[in-house]
């Protein structure tokens, strides 16, 4: 792009000139120059004298000279730290008890004995308005609770993707579990015992993970939900069937209350 003599003048004596009445005689001078010059290549030759004008500006001096003014840059322990990355839930059956202690470590995430009950009764009928004409299948186990997700409904064959209708359910279970917090949410993936037994353990865990991703994305946070593949090891029914099958391919949440003493 060409730049024109008149347009340097001005931006030379428009940003510096007005301000330092002293630099005018340099500035006429660096004009002069132009002048006689008129073509932009001229650029390399301006440049140093821009500067040499520029460093006799009371207050101004060379970048990465002492007293040259800088952008003010806020202290590295004082700006804001970057937001936390998103962890995922535990996983293996042996952080439930971890898991546990970690919640009964906040007082106010505790149900006193006399409270649990009550409060695991409300949560239950809340969920059972929730999934009346659902295939979600819904338990009292003592004072813990199970839904059943079935497999066929939640996943398409052979996939850990959860499907939309079964997203619309577990933004209904999520928006339960957030409001009833007192309690730690384990999620457990099963399948059949067709295929490779490694295929259909891993096919459960990504099963689990998916689901309690969907769960956490919807409110329930991370530090309540632990993930457990069990793969064809816990069957409800025989695999001799496909009936039998499809109901063992299944995803089941089981809903633990965080007691104290």
């Amino acid at each position: 792009m060409r730049v024109t003599v008149q347009a340097l003048e001005w931006r030379i004596f428009g940003s510096v000139g007005r301000e330092n009445k002293h630099l005018e005689s340099e500035l006429q001078a660096l004009s002069n120059e132009i002048q006689t010059r008129r073509r932009l290549p001229l650029i390399g030759a301006i440049l140093p004298l821009l500067l040499t004008a520029c460093s006799a500006i009371p207050g101004v001096d060379s970048p990465g000279q002492p007293g040259s003014p800088q952008l003010p840059i806020e202290p590295l322990e004082a700006q804001a730290p970057p937001g936390p990355v998103s962890a995922g839930p535990a996983r293996g059956e042996l952080a439930v008890g971890p898991a546990l202690a970690k919640l009964a470590a906040n007082a106010e995430a505790l149900l006193l004995p006399e409270q649990t009950g009550y409060y695991m009764d409300v949560q239950y009928a809340t969920l059972r308005k929730r999934f009346v004409d659902t295939d979600v299948t819904l338990a009292r186990e003592g004072d813990q609770l199970r839904l059943v997700l079935p497999g066929s409904a939640t996943f398409d064959s052979g996939s850990a993707d959860v499907t939309e209708r079964a997203s619309l359910l577990l933004r209904d279970v999520a928006e339960v579990l957030a409001e009833y917090d007192r309690s730690l949410v384990v999620v457990e993936g099963h399948s059949d015992s067709v295929g490779a037994a490694s295929f259909n353990q891993s096919l459960s865990e990504q099963r689990a993970l998916a689901v309690a991703a969907m769960l956490q994305e919807n409110g329930v946070v991370v530090e309540r939900l632990v993930v457990v593949g069990y793969g064809p090891d816990r069957p409800v029914t025989d695999n001799d069937t496909e009936r039998g099958r499809a109901q063992n391919r299944r995803v089941e949440l089981l809903v633990r209350p965080v007691t104290g003493p």
